[in-house]
């Protein structure tokens, strides 16, 4: 925001404030010492907002100038309503997990889906245990034992070309570490309860669907490393999600602190570290397409 100017009277100002919003220019009024400061709120469209005070001062009865105040009234109005229904979504949201929101009964599908990665990832002992691991990974066991080339996509997705389907979506309850599975379901418990919160169970259902395909096809077939597990992939789509629909559609509700973001995408390129194990494919497809997921819902609302 930077002063472009001075008016000699609020009735002035207010009608060259009436006039640039209109006009698609943010401007702020204040008075200083009897006078009216004029400020523009963007800086892109500074040299704009000058140009346009410069030539009202010279002709303030200009009629371009004039008429302006119901269409201006009208975009403070509906902007006024907006924030406020931003507010209010974002207290319901913050009440999520409290006493007064009901607790988890308001985000019954997320600790369902909690409930089910802690324990398939005990009775799976972190997936140490082949036998009862191999059902529910991407592809069997029983194609390393053939010595079948795994990195090749067409092998790699053998069983589910053969009615097992399942596989698409059972590796994200899987989890192969303590430390792996606490950090994602407390991540889970967050990000998740809020998307569920705010669109529904049905909704909430679909896009974790989508986002355990795609992320888990995207490790498999383009990473070409088909042996993972986790919700790693999931939670980074819920999170591309919550910060495009924080970015461009506030109105739904949605807010993510700055510090979460900069912590997750930091955390997303680490990851890329040749020291880490990690199935960077999963949160490579999982954060693009939650992120496409969340900015194309906002493009269309």
């Amino acid at each position: 925001m930077r002063q472009i100017g001075y008016l000699s009277s609020m009735a002035l100002a207010q009608q060259f404030s009436d006039y640039m919003l209109a006009a698609g220019f943010d401007t702020h009024i204040e008075e200083e010492d009897g006078v009216w400061s004029v400020w523009a709120i963007d800086e892109e469209k500074l040299e704009q907002a000058t140009e346009a005070l410069a030539a009202f001062q010279r002709n303030p009865e200009d009629p371009r100038f004039h008429g302006h105040g119901k269409q201006a009234s009208k975009i403070r109005s509906d902007r006024h309503a907006k924030n406020q229904q931003a507010k209010r979504n974002y207290r319901d949201g913050r009440q999520l997990w409290s006493g007064a929101a009901g607790g988890t009964s308001k985000a019954p599908i997320t600790m369902l889906l909690i409930v089910a990665s802690i324990g398939v990832s005990l009775w799976t002992s972190m997936g140490a245990d082949k036998t009862r691991t191999d059902p529910i990974g991407f592809v069997s066991y029983r194609h390393m034992r053939t010595k079948a080339d795994l990195s090749d996509p067409e092998v790699a997705l053998t069983d589910i070309r053969q009615g097992q389907v399942w596989r698409l979506v059972t590796p994200i309850f899987l989890h192969l570490g303590m430390m792996h599975l606490l950090f994602n379901m407390m991540m889970m418990y967050q990000l998740g309860g809020i998307v569920e919160f705010r669109k529904g169970k049905l909704k909430y259902i679909a896009i974790v669907l989508v986002l355990a395909v795609i992320s888990g096809l995207v490790q498999a077939l383009i990473w070409r490393q088909p042996f993972f597990g986790g919700m790693s992939g999931v939670l980074y789509g819920l999170f591309g999600y919550v910060w495009m629909k924080s970015k461009f559609d506030p109105a739904d509700g949605f807010r993510i602190p700055s510090e979460t973001v900069t912590m997750l995408l930091v955390w997303f390129v680490i990851c890329f570290l040749p020291s880490m194990n990690v199935a960077n494919g999963g949160h490579t497809g999982g954060l693009v397409a939650g992120a496409a997921i969340g900015y194309l819902s906002a493009m269309m609302r």
